[in-house]
């Protein structure tokens, strides 16, 4: 949704509100309390894994459950006892739910039907949806005639048929493959920014939501953890559930010493304190205190995302391969589109892109112990020398599996980006601080 369409939206009730919302099944809470608004013309993808309640707060909002607590709105309407033929909503299921016996186009006019339609206005609206999901050519074929991602694109379009103020899909692209569900998506997206439908998707597949959704709802256990567009809920998570569950990472435990510095002395961030961590990477690392400070002995979880490392060969005086030229690799493109530099190898060869780093990530663990180098380390993040414990060539990829101190850090390149190295070959691995995320023993986020 663009910023000009939720300008004129703003006048309007939102699409959709939750308040509150709980709904149990005996001693199991499946949704527990969620508040929730979706504006006009969003598309908003409520995100977890299998069993954590996003389907049954879809079916509430369907009218297929019924809450025990809480008021469900639509259009500023209160349907929260409302039956599910009466509300301003449709649904596009998991498994299609197409009536065998019927023909598409007859599929796709029965709810227009229903709703009192006349036959004239039926057979245009079908037309027009038919068009729209670009099935119009297979208007007289019955569903066992179709291939799974034809019955999708008729299921799709039976529900546009309605018109709905909220259009509801509850996992609609899991029975496809890989190369059709990813091009459905983008189908599902076209379509959804032609028409402007306020979608309410539900999904436990984390590049569908990326790929979709203008904003992401993240469900833990039954309760919405944390709201946001897809790069805020990946590059900011609430807590480790979160960082968890977005991507690949790589945790690390660690402790508290309670000694704290001040990191950035003589610049704006002077009053901004960080606590030093005992970590098993064979150098500290210094975690935010803003939030609260943890206290010594305390465990502090470490995420180190993978495509957040940089590696780089050994210096002169450590083991280096012949296989390549010295250079640089790290990062593909941040989730928050951070830049990107280029830096060429050390023979003056082809450039490869690198990520970004802190200008105080040149100063390693060992810059020294005075003042002025603890703070710098304080600013830098991971600096440290890793052992290649094995490569992996993937496909289009390379996995490298890293000893670092006692511990072990997984990170994949592209192949263009590979490093000339070979296992037990020495590395430098580095991460901005600002690409770090610390988490507290109760899972909060500490920033």
């Amino acid at each position: 949704m663009t910023d000009d369409e939720a300008s004129s939206a703003a006048g309007s009730p939102p699409a959709l509100e939750l308040d509150g919302v709980r709904k149990t099944f005996g001693s199991l809470t499946a949704v527990d309390g969620v508040d929730l608004t979706v504006e006009s013309g969003e598309l908003f993808c409520l995100l977890g894994p299998s069993g954590c309640g996003k389907s049954t707060t879809l079916r509430t909002v369907a009218g297929f459950e019924s809450p025990e607590a809480g008021r469900v709105r639509i259009d500023g309407r209160d349907v929260t006892d409302t039956p599910p033929n009466q509300r301003p909503c449709s649904m596009v299921f998991q498994d299609w739910a197409l009536f065998p016996n019927k023909t598409v186009r007859q599929n796709v006019t029965f709810g227009p039907k229903v709703a009192g339609a006349d036959p004239a206005t039926r057979r245009e609206r079908a037309n027009t949806v038919l068009s729209l999901v670009e099935m119009e050519s297979q208007a007289d074929a019955y569903p066992e005639q179709l291939s799974g991602g034809q019955k999708q694109r008729v299921a799709l379009a039976r529900s546009l048929a309605l018109d709905p103020a909220l259009l509801l899909l509850d996992e609609p692209l899991s029975n496809l493959d890989r190369k059709l569900r990813e091009a459905m998506q983008l189908e599902i997206e076209q379509i959804q920014r032609e028409l402007g439908t306020t979608m309410l998707y539900v999904t436990h597949d984390q590049d569908e939501a990326f790929t979709l959704a203008d904003r992401i709802g993240i469900v833990d256990d039954g309760a919405l953890v944390q709201v946001g567009p897809p790069a805020e809920v990946y590059t900011d998570p609430t807590n480790v559930f979160v960082e968890s569950f977005l991507g690949s990472t790589n945790f690390v435990t660690c402790t508290a010493t309670g000694e704290t510095t001040a990191a950035g002395a003589g610049t704006a961030d002077e009053t901004t304190e960080r606590v030093q961590l005992e970590t098993p990477l064979g150098t500290p690392l210094f975690a935010p205190t803003e939030t609260r400070l943890p206290n010594p002995g305390e465990t502090v979880t470490v995420s180190l995302r993978p495509e957040r490392l940089a590696l780089s060969t050994a210096t002169n005086d450590e083991e280096q391969s012949d296989e390549e030229p010295r250079s640089v690799v790290s990062a593909d493109t941040a989730a928050d589109g951070g830049q990107r530099t280029d830096t060429s190898s050390a023979d003056g060869g082809q450039q490869t892109d690198v990520a970004p780093r802190d200008t105080a990530s040149v100063r390693g663990p060992e810059s020294g112990d005075d003042e002025t180098g603890v703070v710098s380390s304080a600013l830098a993040g991971l600096d440290a020398r890793a052992t290649v414990e094995r490569r992996l060539h993937r496909g289009s990829r390379i996995r490298y599996e890293l000893g670092v101190g006692e511990t072990q850090l997984v990170t994949e390149r592209r192949l263009d980006d590979r490093l000339g190295v070979g296992q037990g070959a020495t590395v430098r691995v580095t991460c901005p601080a600002t690409a770090i995320n610390y988490f507290g023993e109760d899972g909060r986020r500490l920033r």
